[in-house]
């Protein structure tokens, strides 16, 4: 947790001089990367196949829960009111921004590791697809783009949920 925090503060430029893992040993601060073979499983892209919506892609929000946000992009002739969206066969209402419209879902620590079902229909058709936080920290791995500090986050966010998760067993 203390490595979660610090890599939080680093990304954040937050109280920098005073990380939260600085009484740890060298050895326990070291972060290793998320394996491999969790970035090739989650690695895939999402598509939906309910007419007049395309599916945009996903944000992780990381606050005191980490919330899933899927944004979508209805065409000119649709209207957004004809489309149910479900997470997790519980409906969800969709909120606008910026020419868009995005349903979020609270990631709570058993679903951090596991996937979240998240649906589309139109009243004659439904599409679905899973998703995980793991989507995000795959595709973030796989950009070319991609921050260093963004990578250490989320190595450090990844092991403090997969810890958590071993302990609750």
């Amino acid at each position: 947790m203390l490595n979660y925090g610090t890599a939080s503060q680093l990304y954040f430029g937050y109280n920098t001089n005073a990380l939260a893992n600085r009484s740890l040993s060298d050895s326990d601060k070291a972060v290793k990367k998320v394996p491999d073979k969790m970035i090739s499983k989650y690695y895939a892209i999402k598509k939906i196949r309910t007419p007049g919506i395309t599916y945009c892609g996903s944000s992780l929000i990381v606050n005191d829960e980490i919330i899933v946000r899927h944004y979508f992009k209805v065409d000119a002739d649709r209207d957004i009111s004809n489309y149910d969206f479900e997470i997790n066969n519980s409906s969800v209402k969709p909120v606008e921004k910026n020419g868009m419209y995005y349903i979020e879902s609270a990631s709570g620590t058993a679903s951090f590791l596991g996937d979240d079902k998240v649906a589309v229909g139109d009243g004659h058709m439904e599409s679905y697809f899973k998703y995980s936080p793991l989507n995000y920290i795959s595709k973030a791995y796989k950009s070319d783009s991609v921050d260093s500090k963004l990578v250490n986050l989320l190595d450090a966010m990844y092991w403090f949920r997969y810890e958590k998760v071993q302990l609750n067993k």
